[in-house]
């Protein structure tokens, strides 16, 4: 176990936070979500590492105090947080997933290395299951995104309270983009970037990394550049709604500024994923908008959208034509889209052989949603988390006109942001060990309690 001096500084700081300032510590939880590449504590050597990031540590101290709160208070029957009955529609399934996760964890035992299976994801690295340390600390991960999840949809049930959270992600995305771009123009400048964020043993040295024709990634403070682009992208649908509807986070010319800049970096992830989830994006904030408007207006904000997407596809071409044909025109004959398809394709065998529950939470690897589940949670754990991420979204549509979420044009980008979580999810991965999807998972069950009136 090793303890950097960055790692020090965080843990001072979270337990000086949980002992004199809960708001601070909450606020520090939300901001150092995207921090993936940062390593409070190092476990392990090297591919075999893992590592604390500074959301594990300032989630957990944020959720503890809650529940001390909770038992203090004298001669009140209180919850950990305050979810009414009739609210658990939706996050029961989430709930249940959970437990199933967790029984999941006899089948490595079960199975004793009768079955090959791909944890580390490379391309033809088949080894006997068996059960180990990583389904310990896999399913803690699951586990601690699954309750922060919860608290934040209670915690931001109140409306100043979720302004405060996007606002401090806000912030958290522009550090990260800002810091993002410094380390781009200290690589092509030839010097290197200082890794005081980028410490993690496992991930960590991704700042390093560059494409097949010797380009340079942006991954920032990130575990990698897909995941800079999931952290990166979800903020986006909040800032494009609040411009269109004169509702901004900061003001109208610093949020124009910051969505340029978020979309600049993003380009320059060369992150296939990346490309793929601003043209969604694109897409699903040209059909809100276009639901609202009246037939006349409707024709003229379509021909605005294809005009001003024509030039954005152009201009796009004209600068990173030779990058983006590699990304996406070339990318299903690389070695990464080969590496990909061969551990989906190996986890769908482990589904086939272990329908039930699968080979266990955390025994393979599957850079996708629906056979990642399959594979390790089985029949039993896909079905709940998939009726989850169903009832979240069709409440999401559903919620109700006279809530603020509606009020204040949040319900829309929210329900964008909770389609570029599945969406990526499916693309990429389902990133259960970082903070960002659980964040928007939370924010996205607010309007379950708006369709109960």
């Amino acid at each position: 176990m090793q303890i950097p001096i960055i790692g020090f500084i965080f843990i001072v700081t979270g337990i000086t936070a949980f002992l004199f300032n809960r708001k601070l510590l909450y606020d520090l939880t939300i901001f150092f979500i995207p921090f993936s590449a940062t390593a409070v504590i190092n476990i392990g050597q090297a591919s075999n590492s893992s590592s604390i990031q500074p959301y594990m540590l300032f989630a957990s101290l944020w959720i503890l105090s809650l529940i001390i709160k909770s038992l203090l208070k004298k001669g009140k029957k209180t919850l950990i947080i305050k979810v009414p009955i009739k609210e658990y529609k939706a996050i029961l399934p989430l709930i249940l997933f959970s437990v199933v996760a967790l029984i999941s964890l006899v089948m490595p035992l079960l199975i004793d290395g009768s079955e090959l299976g791909n944890k580390t994801g490379r391309l033809g690295f088949e080894e006997p299951i068996y059960f180990t340390s990583t389904n310990i600390t896999q399913y803690i991960y699951l586990l601690l995104g699954i309750i922060f999840s919860i608290c934040i949809y209670s915690y931001n049930k109140k409306k100043e309270n979720y302004l405060h959270t996007l606002k401090v992600y806000y912030y958290a995305i522009l550090f990260t983009v800002i810091w993002g771009l410094i380390e781009y123009l200290l690589k092509i400048t030839g010097k290197e970037p200082i890794p005081v964020f980028n410490n993690s043993l496992k991930t960590g040295n991704m700042v390093l990394a560059v494409i097949e024709d010797g380009g340079q990634r942006i991954a920032s403070v990130c575990a990698e550049a897909s995941i800079f682009v999931q952290v990166v992208i979800v903020i986006l649908p909040f800032v494009i709604i609040g411009i269109q509807n004169n509702k901004y986070i900061t003001n109208k010319y610093f949020d124009c500024f910051y969505l340029f800049l978020t979309i600049l970096t993003i380009l320059l992830s060369t992150s296939s994923s990346g490309i793929l989830a601003l043209i969604i994006l694109a897409i699903l904030i040209f059909l809100i908008k276009q639901h609202s408007l009246s037939i006349g207006k409707k024709i003229l904000y379509t021909t605005s959208f294809f005009f001003l997407l024509f030039i954005f596809v152009t201009l796009t071409f004209l600068f990173w034509g030779d990058m983006l044909q590699m990304m996406i025109f070339d990318k299903p004959e690389s070695y990464s889209a080969m590496e990909r398809l061969g551990n989906i394709i190996q986890a769908w065998y482990n589904f086939e052989n272990y329908p039930l529950l699968g080979v266990g939470w955390g025994s393979v690897t599957s850079m996708d949603l629906v056979v990642k589940l399959l594979s390790n949670t089985g029949i039993a754990g896909t079905l709940l988390f998939l009726i989850y991420l169903f009832i979240t979204g069709r409440n999401l549509i559903r919620c109700s006109k006279n809530e603020y979420l509606y009020t204040e044009k949040l319900r829309d980008a929210i329900l964008i942001s909770f389609i570029l979580v599945v969406f990526l999810s499916e693309i990429a991965g389902l990133s259960f060990m970082f903070g960002h999807p659980w964040l928007i998972l939370g924010l996205s069950m607010i309007c379950q309690s708006a369709t109960k009136k």
